[in-house]
């Protein structure tokens, strides 16, 4: 870092020396030019073009000086204070830098490390997020509908002599700018300089070097790769994952990432897709067992109860039919630690008797005004899909979802009673939804999307509410 600095501070006097030994431009014009978004495309149209023109010699030379600052791109690193040598060689100091949110659900098993390892140790890697980094700001958004970008040329005797572009940006940083020979300037005193001279009132802060920039490329680059990490961590339960081999043939392990669909996302949870001979080809098992303090729920509930739940299953001709017809199809059943459903589905199914109530003192004020639109809301966020089932009923039910090329994916329950409740439906297209064939606008027009609630007996016949 100390030999970095010096350098920097060579050329800078090499610079000052250059510029006050040479004369300097006769004036110095700077347009800001301003694009808007055309259309939804996204493509650049032209809007304005402002010009201030620079005379005065401290002005100039401030500014030339600034842009005299090239660097070569196969160097940004050093320009911006990262040891490379540093870097390839100690990937794992490198890791102890990490401090974002997946620091303590990551078990770092011999794979997970090795992975990352090669990853920390990538030069590649460390200029892709620099570049990403400076970046930011690049394109248009809701709400910015504006790119701006500075063009800055130097005259001498009435002709350009030098030239220099930035980047077009909505917000952050305009560098780097490019000059006539190709060459780059990193330096965000430029962008200062040229916002005071359009009275822009913006601050262009500092970007991070050195040790700020190096956590948080390490962050990133952790960041980045936490499917693949996530992917990796069975290795970590390898013995208790070899329990389930004497039942099942274990096709693939993986920490769940997140929630919203089928889990709530607080626990840690690895997902272990299971089959065997007496599975139907396109059915497969789900194991979600939870991480906790460092040891993997058992499977020996799921050993024991698989056959039952499969055989619940397989046997309904409603799905069994389908699945033997549409063989492109999946269907994949998902087992919680020692149960067929959870406790966040239930909830968003079925809600409980202390929400019920909210929705069920409003009905009144639905009937007076005839909100709809209101009820149904209401309904959904207090009564799940209002079936209200007891507590002992549905936790009897067993969650799983369909896949299919033919159909949207759709999450199903099937009650203890073997009649199935359609609860989610990947589509928000009431006219030409389907599941298992089936047109829901076929079944009945008064519905809503994703959450059609409709119930079914196991032959496929809607039953009413």
């Amino acid at each position: 870092m100390k030999t970095r600095t010096l350098v920097v501070l060579l050329i800078l006097i090499q610079i000052s020396i250059n510029v006050k030994a040479q004369s300097l431009p006769d004036s110095i014009v700077v347009y800001r030019t301003t694009f808007y978004m055309k259309g939804i495309s996204g493509e650049d149209s032209f809007l304005e073009t402002r010009k201030k023109v620079i005379k005065r010699k401290r002005s100039k030379r401030r500014l030339v000086i600034e842009l005299n600052k090239t660097i070569n791109e196969d160097y940004i690193l050093v320009e911006f204070g990262l040891d490379t040598s540093y870097i390839k060689n100690n990937p794992e100091e490198l890791l102890q830098l990490y401090d974002g949110y997946y620091r303590d659900r990551i078990d770092w098993n011999f794979k997970q490390k090795q992975h990352i390892r090669k990853k920390l140790s990538n030069l590649d890697n460390y200029r892709k997020q620099l570049q990403d980094y400076l970046s930011k700001g690049c394109c248009y958004t809701m709400h910015n509908q504006y790119r701006y970008q500075f063009t800055v040329k130097f005259y001498k005797e009435g002709s350009v002599y030098a030239s220099f572009v930035s980047q077009k940006r909505a917000w952050g940083y305009l560098f780097p700018y490019t000059n006539q020979n190709g060459e780059t300037i990193y330096n965000y005193k430029v962008d200062q300089e040229l916002h005071n001279l359009f009275d822009s009132r913006i601050k262009v802060e500092k970007p991070l070097t050195e040790k700020k920039l190096i956590r948080y490329i390490v962050n990133k680059i952790l960041d980045n790769n936490i499917r693949e990490l996530y992917a990796m961590s069975g290795e970590t339960f390898r013995e208790e994952i070899n329990i389930l081999r004497t039942e099942f043939d274990v096709l693939s392990t993986n920490e769940n990432l997140g929630g919203g669909r089928y889990i709530s996302g607080f626990e840690r949870t690895l997902r272990i897709e299971l089959k065997n001979d007496h599975f139907f080809p396109n059915v497969y098992i789900q194991f979600i067992a939870t991480i906790s303090e460092g040891s993997l729920y058992t499977g020996d509930s799921l050993k024991k109860n698989y056959t039952d739940i499969l055989n619940r299953i397989q046997s309904n001709n409603f799905i069994s039919k389908y699945l033997k017809d549409d063989t492109n199809s999946r269907l994949d059943i998902y087992y919680y630690d020692n149960r067929t459903v959870n406790e966040y589905n239930i909830y968003r199914v079925n809600k409980d008797s202390s929400e019920w109530i909210k929705h069920d003192i409003r009905l009144e004020w639905f009937d007076r005004y005839g909100d709809q639109k209101a009820r149904r809301t209401s309904e959904m966020v207090h009564t799940g899909c209002n079936y209200r089932f007891n507590r002992s009923f549905i936790e009897e039910a067993i969650f799983f979802e369909i896949k299919s090329n033919r159909n949207s994916a759709s999450l199903w329950f099937l009650l203890p009673d073997d009649t199935l409740l359609l609860y989610h439906v990947d589509s928000y297209d009431k006219t030409n939804a389907t599941v298992l064939d089936i047109s829901l606008r076929s079944l009945n027009s008064d519905f809503d999307l994703p959450w059609p609630c409709f119930l079914f007996n196991e032959y496929g016949e809607i039953k009413p509410r």
